[in-house]
């Protein structure tokens, strides 16, 4: 009895260790649960401090940029109101000395506007042309004389400057043509257009603020409104030429009526990438905040040497590394025919040289692969020209038949071959002529199917098939120009 009582007794003991052990490891599982999660706690609440922390600074940075362009929009107005007492007297002195000048050059001379075949230089005909407000007349010179005309195109400004009112002059000189009422320049004169434009920019800069307060009155600001409108409205803008667009662009940009039209703009100014003043008339117009999304698209449609200019300009070459842009740009001209690739080549030969890129991307190698086209192009030419003179003077053409009918009426003969084009990557084999060809059953005669396949069965000779190739057009031929 004793020994049972021990051994329930000893029975009883190990139980309560065993459930003193398990209390003691689920309290262990809950300590280190505890623990875990504190870690986890902690490097949670260090990563939102960290966080924090960052977007703190960086909101910091944000509002000191903010105020300083404040602090710099305010000295500019502060500039701007300081100088309107100037601006407008120097305004209207530089009126009164230009009336003066106007009046003394028409009392000194009864005949009209002298010309450049009269013995005076171009830039002292201009000159006297702006002198007496001719605007007919500058136009109609300028392009008379569109090869001198880059001779003088950095003198146009001051040139200008002689007018009584530029701004006045520019628009009368231009509405001659832009728009013509059709959305459309009249004949091929938007270079000119966009040329005088140009010039007019620093000739009605303030002297103090620069281009960035033309001295342009609301006048004329108005009237150059109402010529933008008038091609907006006159249909067509779509399928306009670049040229047009480039000089509608360039009307806005100079008289500072940009508005809030601002993707109106970005999709003419995509349309017209390639041209070479594009970039800068893009910021002119306002669309610096848009031009990432520009050049993003520019890539996107295969355009990187655009793009690669558009982000210079921009100042985002960091963003979009030139090199492997002008890489893909020289791996996508070698899928086309033709004289693409050699454009291409040129085109970022160009680039490298006006963007100092030779340490990323060497000229001499680009120099060397158009050697080689250019090589493999004379050599094609060679042997194409070589082919048609053999074929030439093969033979004699078959006699005409007479008293019977011919296979082919006159208008269906076989084609002549004819030397192919510069462009063509195919050459025509020479034509061989027998002295007589067999009839043809006259159910064949006239059907197409008969001449083309029917009527040459058995026949020994097989005319040959004339290749032809559309070549590719250049690429982007204004855009250096």
């Amino acid at each position: 009895m004793a020994s049972a009582v021990a051994a329930g007794g000893g029975g009883s003991s190990s139980s309560v260790l065993r459930a003193s052990f398990e209390e003691l490891e689920k309290e262990q599982a809950l300590i280190s649960g505890c623990t875990l999660l504190w870690k986890e706690l902690t490097d949670h609440f260090s990563s939102l401090e960290r966080d924090l922390r960052i977007q703190s600074e960086a909101l910091q940075c944000h509002l000191q940029a903010l105020d300083r362009v404040t602090e710099q929009s305010l000295d500019a107005l502060r500039r701007r109101e300081g100088s309107i007492d100037a601006a407008v007297d120097l305004a209207v002195a530089r009126s009164e000395q230009r009336r003066d000048a106007a009046i003394a050059t028409v009392r000194g001379s009864a005949a009209d506007p002298p010309a450049a075949a009269a013995g005076e230089e171009l830039a002292v005909a201009l000159r006297a042309l702006c002198t007496t407000m001719n605007f007919n007349g500058f136009y109609k010179l300028l392009s008379s004389k569109r090869k001198e005309v880059e001779m003088i195109r950095h003198d146009l400004p001051s040139i200008l400057s002689d007018c009584v009112d530029p701004a006045r002059f520019v628009l009368d000189a231009i509405s001659a043509v832009f728009p013509a009422g059709n959305g459309k320049i009249a004949g091929d004169l938007g270079w000119l257009s966009v040329m005088i434009l140009e010039a007019l920019v620093p000739a009605v800069a303030d002297p103090d603020l620069g281009p960035a307060r033309p001295l342009i009155t609301p006048s004329m600001k108005a009237r150059a409104m109402e010529i933008a409108a008038a091609w907006k409205n006159g249909g067509g803008v779509e399928s306009a030429k670049p040229s047009d667009v480039h000089t509608f662009l360039q009307l806005v940009a100079t008289f500072g009526i940009a508005g809030e039209e601002r993707e109106f703009y970005r999709k003419l100014v995509v349309s017209s990438s390639w041209r070479k003043q594009m970039p800068k008339l893009a910021l002119s117009l306002g669309l610096c905040g848009v031009m990432p999304e520009i050049v993003e698209e520019l890539i996107s449609k295969g355009q990187q040497l655009d793009a690669v200019n558009f982000a210079f300009e921009a100042g985002l070459e960091s963003k979009f590394p030139p090199a492997p842009l002008l890489k893909a740009f020289l791996l996508e001209s070698r899928k086309p025919v033709g004289g693409w690739q050699r454009a291409a080549l040129r085109a970022v030969i160009k680039c490298v040289e006006d963007r100092k890129l030779a340490a990323e991307l060497p000229p001499e190698a680009l120099h060397r692969r158009l050697e080689q086209l250019e090589r493999a192009k004379a050599d094609k030419s060679a042997t194409a020209n070589k082919r048609t003179r053999g074929g030439i003077a093969a033979g004699p053409m078959p006699p005409a038949k007479s008293g019977r009918r011919d296979s082919f009426p006159a208008a269906a003969a076989p084609p002549f071959l004819r030397s192919p084009s510069a462009h063509s990557p195919y050459h025509s084999p020479p034509p061989l002529y027998l002295p007589e060809r067999p009839p043809v059953p006259a159910a064949l005669y006239g059907a197409a199917a008969g001449r083309n396949s029917q009527a040459f069965s058995g026949h020994p000779l097989s005319y040959p098939t004339i290749y032809g190739c559309y070549a590719a057009a250049p690429y982007q031929q204004a855009y250096y120009r």
